[in-house]
C-alpha cells in the first residue's frame, strides 16, 4: 500500500437523500463502479478512474508507458476508493438476496438516507434516499421508482456512514510527444 496524505480541510458530513450526475469528462463510456463512485462523491470520472488505479497499482502507475484501462471494479476497491474520497462506512450482507424493488421497500434508518452501494446480480448501483443512478440511467440521477433492473437480486450492500479527510490523488499530466520526446502539456 501506499502512503497517504489525508488533508484535514476537506472533511464535511455524509449529504443525505443526495446523489449527483456522472460528470464523464473521458472519451470512454461508462462502467458501474466508477460510476457509483462519481456519483456518490461528485467527483468527475477521470479524478475517479486515477484514484482506482492508485488503490488498484499504487503510485507506481504513473511510470507505467500507457495508462491502464478502468472497467470493471471489485467491492474491496470501490470501498478503498470512496475512502481515499473522505467516505466510510461498512457492508452489509442480504443472505436471502431480495430484489431490488423489495430492498428499496424494506430499508430503515441509515440505509434509507444515507448513500449505499447497492451490488446487484450483475452490477452495481448507487442510492440514496429516494434517488438512484447507474449506468442504465446512462449517470444520470432518477427518482428510485423510475429505476430499470428492480427485479435483480441485491447480495451486498456499502452503507456510507461518515466522512474522513480525503486522500490525494495522484493524477498523470498529460504529455505531447514530439519527435520522440515526451514532454509535458502546456495549457
Amino acid at each position: 500500500m501506499t502512503n497517504v496524505i489525508y488533508l484535514a480541510s476537506a472533511i464535511e458530513a455524509i449529504k443525505t437523500y443526495h446523489l449527483q450526475d456522472v460528470d464523464n469528462d473521458t472519451k470512454s463510456g461508462l462502467y458501474p463502479g466508477p460510476s457509483v463512485i462519481a456519483s456518490i462523491t461528485g467527483a468527475s470520472l477521470s479524478k475517479v478512474k486515477d484514484a482506482i488505479r492508485q488503490v488498484r497499482f499504487g503510485s507506481r502507475w504513473l511510470d507505467l508507458p500507457r495508462t491502464p484501462p478502468i472497467k470493471r471494479t471489485l467491492e474491496g476497491e470501490i470501498e478503498a476508493v470512496l475512502r481515499l474520497f473522505g467516505y466510510v462506512g461498512y457492508w452489509r450482507k442480504l443472505p436471502d438476496q431480495p430484489t431490488l424493488a423489495a430492498y428499496l421497500k424494506t430499508r430503515t434508518g441509515v440505509e434509507r438516507d444515507h448513500p449505499c452501494v447497492v451490488d446487484l446480480s450483475t452490477h452495481c448501483v448507487a442510492v440514496s434516499g429516494g434517488v438512484f443512478c447507474d449506468v442504465f440511467s446512462h449517470g444520470l440521477v432518477i427518482d428510485i421508482d423510475e429505476a430499470q433492473g428492480r427485479r435483480k437480486k441485491v447480495s451486498r450492500v456499502l452503507v456510507l456512514t461518515q466522512r474522513i479527510a480525503s486522500a490525494a490523488i495522484v493524477s498523470k499530466e498529460p504529455v505531447v510527444i514530439r519527435h520522440g520526446i515526451r514532454t509535458p502539456q502546456m495549457g
